[in-house]
């Protein structure tokens, strides 16, 4: 993946919920695989907690542990009506 793949990142996983979204489709947490878009688990959790940070989606959770974080709720993971806007 590129250098510079924050906003690359972000983009293929706000697209993809908004389809789910619009076709009323559950969303796949494995689609959340850091594999799948050739980073770290800690680089793609980064990423989502910025996406919830700023309210562009909900429904997912973070836990510290002594590893790093944890995301929890992937399956309920949503876009929000920020994100519908921007779009």
């Amino acid at each position: 993946m590129a250098k510079d793949d924050f906003f690359y990142i972000s983009y293929k996983i706000l697209a993809y919920l908004y389809h789910a979204m619009k076709k009323g489709e559950k969303i796949d947490p494995g689609v959340f695989d850091p594999q799948n878009y050739r980073v770290s688990y800690p680089y793609l959790n980064d990423i989502l907690e910025e996406l919830k940070e700023n309210g562009y989606i909900k429904g997912v959770s973070f836990i510290e542990t002594k590893d790093g974080k944890l995301i929890t709720g992937l399956s309920d993971i949503k876009i929000t009506i920020k994100t519908r806007i921007a779009s």
